[in-house]
């Protein structure tokens, strides 16, 4: 389930996600008799709450869909095509990368 959250997501809005994981992907992993933790959340297990702290001291916004966009580019293989029109997650990129230079 944490897989699939990564790979395919990152473009819809929140209630959205919630559906597709609560009445899509959960359901066909039960149907499928593979092992699930119960009420099991991607964020679980693609973060802990003190890099999400860390990432809002960087600037990133507190809400869950900014949190979860941020575990998806921290965790994605590719670079992530990002639509920033309020330029928050431009800030949050820039602030935590400024010590790479």
């Amino acid at each position: 389930v944490a897989a699939s959250f990564i790979a395919y997501i990152a473009p819809f809005n929140s209630d959205f996600r919630n559906r597709l994981i609560g009445e899509n992907w959960t359901p066909d992993v039960i149907n499928r008799s593979i092992p699930l933790t119960p009420d099991f959340q991607p964020m679980q297990l693609l973060t802990d709450p003190s890099v999400v702290a860390e990432w809002r001291t960087q600037g990133l916004p507190a809400d869950p869909l900014s949190s979860e966009n941020a575990a998806i580019i921290t965790k994605c293989s590719r670079f992530p095509l990002i639509i920033d029109p309020q330029l928050q997650a431009i800030t949050w990129i820039s602030q935590r990368e400024e010590p790479n230079g």
